[in-house]
């Protein structure tokens, strides 16, 4: 797809994104640190009036189901990739259940066979094409 601002890593306009380990840690800190700080600018305006609190107590299931799915802790960590073996990266505040999760992940990555689909593909992917016969008149 070329280069992607960074609405688009939000937007998922993308499923990947591929970078150094600088760019793609300041983009997922930047995005956390937002959220992190939205997320407190709702509470504060949910609590500044007797209707703000009724509202707020109406979208709390919503806001927690929210915060939940963008949670780090609920996924465990990320697969690197390039190496011949694996490794999990979890967040640098992990917590256990981040790292219970972390460990859930690895054993999902193990048993789906993932790490061999992956060699595989890019295996295929590196062989030169097979030669065609020229045509004979």
């Amino acid at each position: 797809m070329g280069n992607v601002e960074p609405t688009g890593f939000f937007r998922s306009q993308v499923d990947v994104a591929v970078c150094d380990g600088f760019s793609g840690n300041l983009i997922l800190k930047t995005g956390e640190a937002v959220a992190e700080w939205f997320m407190g600018q709702v509470r504060q305006a949910a609590g500044s009036s007797p209707r703000a609190r009724l509202g707020g107590w109406l979208l709390r299931p919503a806001l927690r189901s929210l915060a939940q799915s963008h949670d780090h802790s609920e996924h465990g960590g990320a697969m690197f990739l390039g190496l011949r073996g694996l490794v999990i990266k979890c967040h640098g505040r992990a917590m256990a259940r981040t790292i219970e999760n972390g460990v859930r992940v690895a054993e999902e990555i193990l048993v789906s066979r993932l790490l061999a689909q992956i060699e595989q593909s890019l295996t295929q992917e590196a062989a030169p094409p097979e030669a065609t016969p020229c045509p004979t008149d």
